[in-house]
């Protein structure tokens, strides 16, 4: 199943979106009121920080699926006196997460590093206390395979005053590896280095600066693209304008070839990357039809990152937005009796709640193929619904085919783990959370929204 978890003013809330034109509030957990949540998604835990007090919650999801349907807060990180953080980033690879902009009860103590080798029970691994005027506003960390920092823990720190960029990999000695602007790299439009996000070749970083628009150091609001293939000398390869207005952005993520961006009253944008030195806007979603005032109003934080083509967007005003990227095509999405799943067991695969981008199409097949190789689809079966057994372990790669009535196909690809042996405690599910982008489920009406988190 797939989960949108959304920060309010007082709770955090866990909504169903598989069937994405129906979602369903689950569960809510009381949080300290706070107009700043950020909330990331470990196994079966979810981390909500916020600005108010109170350190990280722990919530435990295991019991989040169908018949339970229940979230238990199992306890608070706030070893060495945390007390707060504005952002939080994840590298499920590493297994640690950080704390971005992170406070005691004295002050400041910018970037934390967490160990997640236990995930009920956190523990601190070491901090980096920075440079520069402002603490980090938030990040994205990563673990390198190829070239010179091949098995190296890298972060990009969003930091206002700069972007900076860490080898992270020792937790008690984090190095500061660059930092843009410099001598050598200018950023002459600096405002508030805010958040960005890596292509995924990592090749590039896609950022936006918060503060550009409004104070009147650009005249469109705009995207920096920095080419980061020397970590040690990140430069600022190409700038986006965008042609019909200057409004402010926030934040935005990059599956793909596209950039999703939350930006605020102008709601969600897309850009086209295929081209990275040549972006353009191929499609948006205006949650604040108003106007694209140059305010703190509308959109906050877009999620695009599920394995079919919904995108969940949070409104400030309006609260959560399920969202259909290209309207014109059928969106598929099954779920599953169990993922790890014990070899030889019969698995029920369950296509129900595929449904189409435009209001007026349909699904008009279902074929499955149980081992996708990712080239050669191989019709294992067919129907809305199907059962298969694997004989043996594994990791294998179901993919479901829908079909509308217009022969337009497309796939959804699941990765089925096959144990001989299955843990006392298994992951269910799948855990989470444009020509024009589409509402196709608005059924979720929440008070005010302090941070998307999936």
């Amino acid at each position: 199943r797939r989960y949108a978890i959304i920060g309010l003013d007082e709770t955090t809330a866990f909504v169903d979106i598989t069937e994405p034109r129906s979602p369903v509030i689950v569960a809510d957990i009381p949080d300290a009121s706070s107009i700043w949540s950020d909330i990331k998604v470990y196994r079966q835990y979810a981390y909500n920080g916020n600005e108010t007090g109170g350190g990280i919650q722990v919530l435990d999801m295991t019991q989040i699926d169908p018949p339970t349907r229940t979230v238990t807060l199992v306890g608070t990180f706030n070893e060495t006196g945390i007390n707060t953080t504005h952002t939080i980033a994840l590298n499920e690879e590493s297994g640690f997460m950080y704390l971005n902009g992170a406070r005691d009860l004295v002050g400041g103590r910018n970037f934390i590093a967490v160990d997640l080798s236990d995930p009920r029970h956190p523990s601190f691994a070491g901090e980096w206390l920075g440079s520069g005027a402002t603490s980090t506003h938030d990040s994205q960390v990563v673990t390198y395979h190829t070239g010179p920092y091949a098995g190296r823990e890298i972060a990009f720190l969003y930091a206002g005053d700069a972007l900076r960029i860490l080898d992270v990999t020792d937790k008690s000695n984090m190095l500061l590896l660059s930092t843009l602007p410099d001598a050598d790299s200018p950023y002459p439009t600096l405002g508030y280095n805010h958040q960005g996000w890596l292509t995924e070749d990592r090749k590039y970083v896609v950022f936006n600066d918060e503060f550009d628009e409004f104070s009147g150091l650009v005249s469109r609001t705009t995207t920096y693209v920095v080419d980061v293939q020397d970590l040690l000398n990140p430069t600022i390869a190409t700038t986006f304008g965008h042609p019909t207005g200057c409004w402010i952005d926030h934040d935005e993520h990059v599956k793909g070839r596209r950039v999703y961006q939350a930006q605020y009253t102008a709601g969600v944008r897309v850009l086209d990357i295929t081209a990275p030195l040549n972006p353009s806007e191929v499609a948006y979603f205006d949650t604040h039809p108003e106007n694209n005032a140059q305010d703190f109003g509308g959109v906050w934080g877009v999620y695009p990152f599920f394995p079919m083509r919904v995108v969940i967007a949070s409104d400030i005003e309006r609260g959560l937005f399920v969202l259909c990227d290209q309207r014109d095509r059928p969106l598929p999405g099954f779920t599953v009796d169990a993922n790890p799943v014990a070899c030889g067991s019969p698995l029920r695969f369950d296509a129900s709640s595929s449904t189409h981008c435009n209001p007026t199409g349909s699904v008009s097949s279902y074929e499955w193929d149980f081992d996708y190789d990712g080239t050669t689809f191989d019709t294992n079966a067919a129907g809305i619904s199907t059962t298969h057994r694997y004989p043996s372990s594994g990791v294998f790669r179901a993919a479901l085919r829908v079909t509308d009535g217009l022969g337009v196909q497309e796939f959804m690809l699941l990765d089925i783990t096959v144990e001989c042996t299955i843990p006392a405690v298994s992951q269910r599910g799948a855990l989470a959370m444009f020509a024009a982008l589409v509402a196709i489920g608005l059924g979720v009406m929440l008070r005010r929204r302090q941070s998307a988190g999936v």
